[in-house]
């Protein structure tokens, strides 16, 4: 079975990196989304070399505006 896909919204964030933390050990693939605006990468840095994680330095509300309606996974960038 192909293992289920989360997006966490402010992912770098106290309660999102143990969010994250949670969800990989679980088996899901890991999409985070954050701007940094109050999270840090340093929450996420164990989690670089997991192929199941992606991080994207990016505003939520910025992709929701731009992408209209439609998700596109191929800007997530699986080395940060």
């Amino acid at each position: 079975m192909k293992a289920p896909i989360s997006v966490v919204t402010g992912g770098a964030g106290f309660i999102g990196s143990h969010l994250v933390d949670l969800l990989l050990a679980k088996g899901h693939e890991v999409r985070v989304v954050d701007n940094l605006s109050g999270g840090d990468k340093k929450n996420l840095v164990s989690h670089f070399s997991n192929n199941s994680y992606s991080f994207l330095n990016q505003d939520i509300l910025e992709i929701y505006i731009s992408s209209s309606r439609y998700w596109r996974y191929s800007s997530f960038d699986r080395k940060t």
